[in-house]
């Protein structure tokens, strides 16, 4: 696939997740997506990174098109906005995954332990579970940025990828703690809401799963490439990434677009 193509696609997609999202956003917060209970931060939170993750692939398919979006000058110097796009895309990557979580659990409590789930699950409790999965990763950005003062990383603009990344030895850490190991545990949590469903034969269970039902198997599949390759580049691992490169970039922010069209499609009154 040319690189004009591929970015083109990009901003394609990142521009239909962006306007996609923002709606998903407006009828959530106006009550026109009507969720039971709580189920609603949750979805508003994943909207919310959605927003994000389209903005960031909008900028990152720009820079594929022409490497100047990306924050490079033509002695192939970094400059601000590299480390800014840098740190900024590696927290909103990590996002998409962190931010599945508290839906999962959300869904795993009401379905696994459904007469505690309204004693355990309320608005106060909610909103917490949001705050905790972006905080270390607000908190890592930042470690990032004061490691990048210090001097203890380097920015640096690599062609394979079309874009700046960071060199440091953290690398590994952050991608088990926000990609592996939440990915892992989002699997084994679905897992769980299946088995229980199946084994059990429990009524409703389709409508307690609601969107969720179709938003955390589609953000699993759509995140295995981009999670693995992530893995493989942490830990130094030479492969030719360029095909790779294109179903995972591809894939990863075709979230943007998915989430907000499943939403919609799990509504009657949107649809």
């Amino acid at each position: 696939v040319p690189q004009r193509t591929l970015g083109y696609t990009l901003i394609a997609l990142s521009s239909a997740g962006f306007i996609l999202s923002w709606f998903a956003i407006v009828c959530i917060v106006s009550k026109r997506i009507k969720l039971p209970g709580c189920k609603g931060i949750f979805i508003l939170n994943v909207s919310i990174t959605d927003v994000a993750l389209a903005t960031v692939g909008i900028f990152r398919g720009l820079g594929i098109v022409c490497r100047d979006f990306s924050g490079v000058d033509h002695q192939n110097e970094t400059t601000t906005y590299c480390l800014i796009f840098a740190i900024s895309s590696n927290v909103v990557f990590n996002s998409v995954i962190m931010s599945l979580l508290p839906l999962t659990v959300d869904r795993f409590l009401a379905i696994v332990f459904a007469t505690r789930y309204k004693a355990w699950v309320t608005r106060k409790t909610s909103i917490m579970m949001v705050v905790v999965s972006w905080v270390p990763m607000l908190g890592f950005g930042l470690y990032e940025v004061i490691s990048y003062t210090l001097g203890h990383i380097e920015i640096v603009y690599q062609v394979t990828y079309h874009r700046c990344i960071y060199e440091s030895e953290a690398g590994l850490v952050e991608v088990t703690l926000f990609n592996l190991l939440p990915f892992l545990l989002l699997c084994s949590l679905y897992i769980s809401i299946m088995t229980v469903i199946f084994s059990k034969n429990i009524a409703g269970a389709k409508l307690m799963l609601g969107a969720a039902s179709a938003i955390l198997p589609v953000g699993l599949i759509l995140c295995v490439p981009e999670t693995l390759l992530a893995v493989l580049r942490a830990a130094d691992i030479n492969l030719s990434y360029k095909a790779a490169q294109v179903v995972t970039v591809t894939l990863y922010y075709t979230n943007s677009v998915a989430n907000p069209v499943i939403y919609f499609l799990a509504n009657p009154i949107v649809r």
